[in-house]
């Protein structure tokens, strides 16, 4: 853009779309004798918290530009499910609290079994998916309105390697009983404060998960991080593990494992 008028803003427009390799830019400012360069950068931008239940909205949600919902432990799904499993007590059974597609929580809980999930092929999100209650869980509060303003989808196994590969390290922290909802802090986890690839900084919690049985046991709570991908790997899903010691990218899980879900923006 050249020309303009003194003391009038203007808004400049790139091209939208998400990519793990991060795109860099510069624009120029040039005011008489004085030239100004601007540079950016365009990353994933991830959601700040873990996908909870908000109890007075009644229903699924999750953070953004709060980092004090960093630490939210999250509650769990399997893959390519819309139903959301609380992460307590240990053992599931038809009395733990689940989070129907409908909204609101219900102690009337189907068998670890019969909870939907995608168990082949790709993560497909329409309405015959939805009315299974199978697709995109990000995609799906979108469309309920019922996630913070903007476009929200579950990363791809891609975009989750960029998110731990960029940067961060372990940090251990004090961790909180948990609760149903998801809301209590596990403050132990991977943090990554900003650096060249990744400007915004995340935390991501080890909020462990529940182990693909009859029971749902919940394992690994303050001492591993799961997180469910919406790439397929054959007959299993993609996700994003680490611990205290090592990380782990480009692994498959059992899709009827429950794992936490970070949201990301198209």
């Amino acid at each position: 853009m050249t020309g303009g008028v003194a003391n009038t803003d203007y808004q400049l427009s790139f091209a939208p779309g998400v990519t793990t390799v991060p795109r860099r830019g510069e624009a120029t400012i040039v005011s008489g004798n004085l030239k100004y360069k601007i540079y950016f950068i365009q990353s994933p931008i991830f959601a700040v918290s873990n996908i909870y239940y908000d109890a007075v909205a009644g229903h699924l949600t999750f953070g953004i530009g709060d980092p004090s919902m960093e630490t939210y432990q999250g509650v769990y799904f399997k893959f390519g499910s819309l139903t959301g499993i609380a992460p307590t007590p240990d053992n599931y059974s038809t009395s733990t609290v689940t989070y129907p597609p409908s909204g609101g929580s219900t102690t009337s809980s189907p068998d670890w079994g019969s909870i939907p999930y995608t168990n082949t092929g790709d993560l497909v999100h329409n309405s015959t998916s939805i009315a299974q209650g199978k697709g995109d869980i990000c995609k799906y509060l979108t469309s309920q309105g019922w996630a913070p303003p903007g476009n929200w989808r579950m990363p791809t196994n891609d975009e989750l390697v960029f998110m731990l590969n960029s940067g961060g390290s372990w940090v251990n922290g004090t961790n909180t009983s948990g609760n149903n909802a998801g809301t209590n802090s596990i403050a132990s986890g991977w943090r990554n404060p900003g650096d060249i690839n990744y400007p915004y900084g995340y935390f991501l919690p080890a909020s462990g998960y529940r182990y693909a049985s009859s029971t749902g046991p919940l394992d690994n709570v303050g001492t591993f991080g799961y997180y469910f991908s919406s790439s397929p790997n054959v007959t299993l899903g993609y996700y994003l593990g680490f611990n205290s010691i090592a990380v782990f990218t480009g692994y498959g899980a059992s899709r009827s494992n429950g794992m936490a879900v970070r949201c990301i923006a198209e």
